[in-house]
């Protein structure tokens, strides 16, 4: 899983994770004690694809997660026009909540990516101590590290929402929902039953919190 520690290869030289269990380089069996082997040169092996997006700055994280809340506005801002297009007459109250919808929508999408990255993390933490293998970080560290991950996630539910709505696929949700599973995975560096462990997990809290709000 994510967040485990990493150790240098004693054959390879390369830097692993240990959860990897077997270096992916040369297949050498990977244990705690490979973590006192001589460390390679910083600079050696570039970082690969899931360290650079854990490792983007805040700003750059926050900015993306924006630009999901005015993706988000877009469609409740169509979705107002169209009821009120419906309604054959002209509703004050429509009218300023379609003008309101994006910067309403990207404030609520802020508030909500960082609570459901705090959901998130308490549901990684509760799934790694289920699955054996408990998480030794500190809270802010976690959460941290959880951010880009949940941005991912609102990213990806923003544009396949935008997407459904010019194309009236509404079932392109259902594949935002296995793409949030492959996200999950991918960065969290879990085994499938893991992954849906913590989704249920996630949807318990997502409930609970949403019945709280």
């Amino acid at each position: 899983m994510m967040l485990s520690p990493r150790v240098t290869c004693p054959r390879c030289g390369r830097e692993v994770y240990l959860s990897e269990r077997v270096c992916p380089f040369c297949n050498t069996p990977l244990t705690t004690q490979s973590a006192g082997s001589p460390p390679f040169l910083e600079g050696d092996i570039p970082p690969d694809w899931r360290e650079r997006v854990l490792t983007l700055p805040l700003g750059v994280v926050t900015a993306a997660v924006i630009l999901a809340g005015m993706m988000d506005g877009i469609v409740v801002a169509a979705a107002v026009r169209s009821l009120q297009r419906s309604l054959l007459g002209h509703h004050d109250l429509l009218v300023r909540f379609s003008a309101l919808a994006i910067p309403v929508m990207m404030a609520i999408t802020l508030l909500k990516w960082l609570l459901d990255t705090f959901i998130l993390w308490i549901a990684v933490r509760i799934t790694g101590s289920i699955a054996g293998e408990p998480f030794r970080v500190g809270f802010w560290e976690g959460y941290r590290t959880m951010l880009p991950i949940t941005m991912l996630m609102v990213l990806n539910s923003s544009v396949t929402l935008l997407v459904a709505l010019l194309t009236q696929l509404w079932l392109l949700l259902i594949v935002a929902w296995f793409i949030d599973l492959f996200i999950l995975r991918y960065f969290l560096e879990m085994d499938w039953y893991e992954v849906f462990l913590l989704n249920a997990v996630l949807g318990f809290f997502s409930c609970v919190t949403g019945g709280l709000l």
